[in-house]
């Protein structure tokens, strides 16, 4: 899932990032899309607000005189463009900033349950490997615990078998059941190896 930087440190790699693509970015585009709308909206009104300030501005030069009316509307209006051009890319930044921020917040939620993914599948599988701990800063920290126990019972349980297995086999005569029990007893032992 990571690697190692050279001081040991694990770190994240891009690609990583998006370890359930359809939630994370559900949850990242919808909350996006509704601090778009906000923006616009503001914007809107902010630009509204500037070209009627403009407007007004003009009107107030044309009692005065029109050739100086025309230079403060032409000014006006470049001063509109640019505000609605900072407006927009404002925005857009916010958009992009929310998304990438909105990537990682998920990253963190969808890493453990990732990583408790891949140790039921290992389980399923027959590997009881120990669970390694979460990353700093990964969310479910309580959840991932209490699947830390869960395994580690389940561990102990195979430990159990294993002890049973030990114990049983001086006492079998039978050769095919003697073989079925030292098969089943390798099994949870390799079960307990870490992967």
């Amino acid at each position: 899932m990571s690697e190692q930087d050279v001081s040991g440190k694990e770190r994240r790699r891009l690609r990583n990032f998006l370890l359930d693509r359809r939630y994370q970015l559900r949850f990242t585009l919808t909350r996006v899309g509704m601090a778009s709308r906000l923006t616009a909206g503001l914007d809107w009104r902010i630009i509204n607000k500037a070209h009627e300030a403009s407007r007004a501005g003009t009107k107030g030069a044309l009692l005065i005189d029109s050739e100086m009316a025309h230079e403060l509307d032409r000014q006006l209006q470049q001063q509109d463009q640019t505000t609605t051009l900072y407006l927009v890319l404002f925005g857009v930044a916010i958009a992009v900033l929310l998304c990438l921020y909105g990537i990682v917040l998920t990253h963190k939620v969808a890493g453990p349950l990732y990583k408790v993914s891949l140790y039921l599948d290992a389980i399923r599988d027959g590997k009881m490997g120990a669970v390694a701990p979460l990353r700093r800063g990964d969310q479910l920290v309580e959840f991932y615990a209490h699947f830390r126990e869960a395994h580690e019972a389940i561990r102990k349980m195979v430990q159990t078998d294993i002890g049973l297995y030990a114990r049983i086999l001086p006492t079998l005569q039978e050769p095919s059941l003697r073989a079925a029990v030292e098969k089943a007893k390798a099994e949870k032992e390799r079960s307990l190896e870490l992967r």
